[in-house]
């Protein structure tokens, strides 16, 4: 299987995207959006950003400029990161992750992702 960007409704009816890696794992996904147009934007966004450097928060590197990878860890001490825009907006957002290798992992599934194909599951979904 190859990367895809997978664009659905979620249960309150906004819409999402996320990457499937090769794996058919989930590695990054969106905010929710009103517009379908607006949450397509994101994905072109995420594919034209996602070379970005990255910025790993959880030993003290250096800040860097936007656009760029911040790798964090959360409140349950898993690894995740954020890819951002370069107006800083966080434009996809990891799966937590056990260890650091992983989500360095998982920003390496994005980054061969950049032109992987958007499937649009919106057209035949119901929402109830």
């Amino acid at each position: 299987m190859k990367a895809k960007y997978q664009v659905y409704r979620d249960t309150a009816g906004k819409f999402r995207f996320r990457l499937r890696a090769a794996n058919n794992k989930i590695v990054a996904v969106s905010e929710a959006y009103e517009r379908k147009a607006g949450c397509m934007n994101g994905v072109k966004s995420v594919q034209k950003n996602c070379g970005s450097k990255i910025e790993d928060t959880t030993i003290g590197a250096e800040t860097l400029p936007h656009p760029k990878y911040q790798v964090f860890t959360d409140v349950a001490s898993k690894f995740r990161f954020n890819l951002s825009a370069p107006n800083g907006e966080v434009i996809a957002t990891s799966e937590a992750y056990e260890t650091k290798q992983n989500c360095m992992n998982g920003i390496e599934a994005v980054q061969k992702s950049c032109d992987a194909e958007i499937e649009d599951l919106t057209v035949d979904q119901v929402i109830e």
